[in-house]
């Protein structure tokens, strides 16, 4: 069975760890473009939000590589992506691709349908199932870590682009590595070249901070964003966002078991006077 997904940000790399896990043989959409963009609304209803367009222009990108199945998330929320799944499966039913679409619930909401759909999924022994959710999981964490500390050398840097060649590197390392080991090897090794990069102590006297807020996807892709925290930085801003998907992933899939700091949960706190949701 061949699987792909959609892109948001570096979640294919999570993607590519925890479906390999189950035994499935991987078709990661090539990056988003220009392409992608324009498949996606050539198919899509005008009215359609952004992601629903670039998704479809991913699905498209991916059978041509041969992708037979679509696993992507679901919702219960406020937002119309719970819907996603329903109106892609027949978009790509009118075009004449037979795509499996199978959509993975949040399990606080359908624990019991999520148990079933990853069932379905696996080809694989339970004990490498388990194991592949694990090196999802480290491999999320890495990338972020390492993302966290690029935010910071870029306003700082004496030759613009460095943190950015590192971090390139460093994803293609996390990606490759099969062990725990092997991906904290890799997280070590890009930390360590970013501490060493050569700052510019004029840049770095005149470093501004700026976080960025918003929609998950439209934080996350930077396709989507213009790239907008490679532009802020290399003018001279440390940029930081409210979401980083390892902290999503601890807040909405793991329940908060992972001990990590959450800016999501002192918002919520912080809101509560003001806001009932």
């Amino acid at each position: 069975m061949k699987a792909t997904f959609p892109h948001m940000g570096n979640l294919y790399i999570t993607a590519r760890a925890l479906l390999t896990g189950l035994g499935l043989e991987v078709i990661v959409p090539p990056p988003c473009t220009k392409r992608t963009l324009s498949l996606g609304t050539q198919h899509s209803p005008e009215f359609a939000c952004l992601p629903l367009k670039i998704n479809i222009g991913n699905y498209l990108e991916a059978a041509e590589l041969g992708a037979e199945v679509v696993v992507m998330a679901g919702g219960v929320g406020p937002c119309r992506f719970g819907y996603y799944a329903q109106i892609q499966r027949e978009i790509l039913k009118d075009l004449g691709y037979n795509l499996e679409m199978v959509v993975l619930e949040p399990p606080d909401a359908h624990f019991s349908e999520l148990v079933d759909k990853i069932r379905y999924l696996s080809h694989a022994h339970w004990r490498q199932g388990v194991q592949g959710v694990r090196l999802a999981w480290w491999k999320t964490r890495a990338v972020d870590e390492v993302e966290k500390r690029v935010q910071w050398v870029r306003p700082r840097e004496k030759v613009s682009g460095t943190a950015d060649r590192i971090y390139e590197r460093a994803k293609e390392a996390i990606d490759r590595a099969e062990t725990k080991y092997a991906v904290h090897l890799a997280r070590q090794e890009a930390l360590a070249e970013l501490d060493a990069v050569e700052r510019d102590p004029a840049r770095e006297a005149e470093v501004v901070r700026i976080a960025l807020v918003g929609e998950i996807y439209t934080l996350l892709e930077p396709f989507v964003n213009l790239h907008i925290e490679r532009k802020l930085g290399r003018m001279g801003a440390e940029v930081t966002r409210s979401l980083y998907l390892s902290e999503w992933i601890n807040d909405h899939l793991f329940a908060g078991l992972m001990r990590l700091k959450s800016p999501a949960k002192k918002a919520k706190k912080l809101a509560q006077p003001y806001l009932g949701y």
